[in-house]
């Protein structure tokens, strides 16, 4: 492997939690984000984990444990993270586009300049995340929790939403582009 090639796995069977951590503390060590794309990380115990700049599209991280990880600019394109723990997690910047966060857990997290679109947030815990500047576009918020949320700037161009959708106070989702369904 030359220094030009990214370091990087993609399996299907879960990853163990020690060749996690090697990959993350090489990735650190030589100053280079982490490649997982494909990788299966169901159930990873990834608490405080700094995957910032990473590569983790098409990755299986459901039902992971990401509580306050750095995601910051993390390429998590058709990840799968549904059930995830994500409280408090820097989000900033991500590119989420379809995404599976389907009952995920994202209390307080920081998904600012974030791009959504296409994602599947239904039954997502939002509640105070901030979500300011996200691209939000056609994504499935049916029973999704954003009380407290900021969406200040938030594009929600084609979402879709249903009467069990929580809203900050005073949110107007249809002038923000959000359509009631069903």
């Amino acid at each position: 492997m030359t220094d030009e090639e990214p370091r990087g796995v993609d399996y299907d069977a879960p990853l163990a939690a020690d060749t996690i951590y090697q990959l993350i503390n090489s990735s650190m060590q030589w100053a280079k984000p982490l490649y997982l794309v494909g990788a299966n990380l169901s159930m990873a115990s990834l608490s405080g984990a700094k995957l910032c700049g990473g590569n983790l599209s098409k990755t299986k991280l459901i039902g992971a444990d990401l509580r306050r990880a750095d995601l910051s600019n993390a390429d998590l394109y058709k990840s799968d993270l549904s059930g995830a723990d994500l409280y408090w997690s820097s989000l900033v910047g991500a590119d989420m586009r379809e995404a599976n966060l389907r009952s995920a857990r994202l209390w307080g997290a920081d998904l600012s300049n974030a791009n959504l679109s296409g994602a599947h947030l239904r039954a997502v815990v939002l509640y105070r995340a901030n979500l300011s500047s996200a691209i939000l576009r056609m994504v499935d918020l049916q029973g999704a929790n954003l009380k407290e949320t900021d969406l200040s700037g938030a594009d929600l161009s084609g979402a879709r939403y249903n009467i069990d959708t929580e809203w900050p106070l005073g949110f107007d989702p249809e002038s923000a582009g959000a359509q009631l369904v069903g």
